[in-house]
């Protein structure tokens, strides 16, 4: 997977080609010492179901190993649509290494 990260001022933009299009990531991010922290996510991709979860932990995994660090915590960001608009997610904690 293709990842191109832009960032400024302590956001990033990062934008990855999956199999079935493009997904684009905006977020806080923070490292702690070996652990990198994704805090307000918000995700856009080629609509639901489109990319699977293996796709989208296998993009953590770059940007883990992308900034040396042995674990991702991300936060999201508040929902804006869906089901739930309003509905903060539960932290998601992944280990790099």
């Amino acid at each position: 997977m293709t990842l191109e990260t832009i960032s400024f001022e302590g956001v990033i933009e990062l934008v990855a080609k999956g199999k079935n299009g493009e997904i684009t990531i905006i977020t806080d991010i923070i490292k702690q010492e070996r652990t990198l922290i994704l805090d307000r996510l918000h995700i856009d991709g080629p609509g639901r179901g489109r990319s699977s979860i293996t796709e989208l932990l296998s993009l953590v995994r770059e940007l883990g190993q992308q900034n040396d660090v042995d674990e991702i915590i991300i936060y999201g960001g508040e929902k804006t649509s869906g089901a739930k608009p309003g509905k903060i997610p539960r932290p998601i904690k992944i280990k790099i290494r």
